[in-house]
């Protein structure tokens, strides 16, 4: 179990625009290749349906499951996935 408070939930819930159930502009598909990526983890295993099962809601299974050196390394690679890339031409600014 990971030992993040609310406030960081929250936050991170906002920066990964989880309010509408989907994790940033991943499909149900594509954020499973990501976590198992990352972590090594199924994502769409049952331990981690929570709610009505949406994407966002799987994440925070695991942010409520995992211990934090796990939590922290999918961290690490959201930030990575969603982090703005300088200097690329094809990027709108």
């Amino acid at each position: 179990m990971s030992d993040m408070t609310f406030t960081e939930r929250k936050k991170l819930e906002e920066l990964f625009q989880m309010e509408g159930g989907s994790v940033l502009d991943f499909t149900d598909r594509t954020f499973a290749e990501f976590v198992r990526d990352s972590v090594g983890l199924n994502i769409d295993d049952p331990i981690y349906h929570y709610g009505n099962g949406s994407t966002a809601n799987r994440l925070r299974r695991l942010w409520m499951r995992e211990p934090d050196h796990v939590v922290g390394r999918l961290l690490q690679a959201l930030l990575d996935y969603c982090r703005p890339k300088v200097g690329n031409p094809t990027q709108e600014r």
